[in-house]
């Protein structure tokens, strides 16, 4: 199937770069090896995560949505509100925090369905954030 995109590709002067391509398995045949399909003459990598449309996704029995790096971009965003508004008021870090801070953190959330333990770090990131502005909050994403 590859062969024949890649023929009709190059008919209509469209190319596939193998380099920003990649495989990806999901379900009960996760960890059978597979050799590496060709694009034209370059391989295309295996890879044990994916990234779509900014989300992260790990392989393996179930379909796995990864919230690390959304949550390293909370703290950082909220950390230096924090930092940089020292002398403001407590209703204006916090109108920052739901402006900046939470899309960050929420983006996609009731797309891609996080498992009880995920959502629970996604909240543990609002309580502390939320709390040192003397606020209690949880993050809905069910």
């Amino acid at each position: 199937m590859l062969d024949l995109c890649y023929v009709q590709g190059s008919a209509l002067d469209i190319v596939f770069n193998a380099k920003k391509s990649s495989l990806f398995v999901t379900g009960k045949c996760c960890f059978l090896i597979v050799e590496s399909f060709k694009i034209g003459n370059d391989d295309v990598m295996w890879h044990n995560d994916l990234k779509y449309l900014g989300h992260l996704f790990q392989s393996g029995k179930v379909l796995k949505p990864v919230f690390d790096v959304f949550m390293r971009r909370f703290y950082a965003a909220a950390n230096s509100i924090h930092c940089n508004s020292r002398f403001s008021s407590e209703v204006s870090k916090l109108y920052l925090m739901e402006s900046f801070c939470l899309p960050l953190l929420s983006y996609g959330c009731d797309v891609v369905n996080p498992s009880i333990q995920q959502l629970n770090q996604l909240n543990v990131c609002v309580a502390v954030i939320f709390g040192k502005c003397g606020i209690k909050r949880k993050l809905s994403c069910i």
